[in-house]
């Protein structure tokens, strides 16, 4: 007979680090900080939270992230985009897949890189044009924008005269 589905055995492990990344836009009054893509409230109650908790925040963080990368991105070699990372000293999760790491990468160099294959990335097809900064910019963007809109559905509080 199966067994009944656990959530905590999909839990991680070791304590869950924060997702922050020094660049909390919530200081200044955003509901969703433009550094790590967490609400204000996940940001101020961070230490507060159980491992449960922080993990399906996490999930939800890797989700837009990678959700985000793959429209613009596909990872060709993760071995070559890893040993990138850690020759470079760059902070990633290694718990995350490959086109999370892609995001950190880019958030890192800001985009600033001579060509995608040398850190076994490719462009999708459609952008093939754009410079690797706009590209960045692009990821970024969309990755904030999944962030709010997931905001304003379900975490927005509607004022009685709106």
């Amino acid at each position: 007979m199966p067994q009944p589905f656990n959530q905590d055995s999909i839990l991680p492990r070791k304590r869950i680090q924060t997702p922050c990344i020094g660049h909390c836009s919530t200081t200044i009054g955003d509901l969703v900080c433009k550094g790590c893509k967490r609400f204000a409230h996940e940001v101020t109650d961070w230490n507060r939270y159980s491992d449960r908790e922080k993990h399906f925040v996490m999930m939800r963080i890797s989700n837009f992230m990678e959700e985000a990368v793959v429209r613009y991105i596909r990872v060709v070699d993760e071995d070559k985009l890893l040993n990138t990372m850690k020759t470079c000293g760059f902070r990633y999760r290694l718990e995350q897949s490959a086109p999370c790491w892609a995001y950190d990468f880019l958030r890192q160099t800001q985009g600033k890189i001579r060509r995608l294959s040398d850190v076994g990335l490719h462009r999708e097809q459609g952008f093939e044009s754009f410079t690797n900064e706009i590209l960045w910019k692009k990821v970024h963007n969309d990755f904030l924008i999944k962030s709010e809109a997931h905001f304003d559905r379900y975490f927005r509080q509607t004022l009685s005269f709106d």
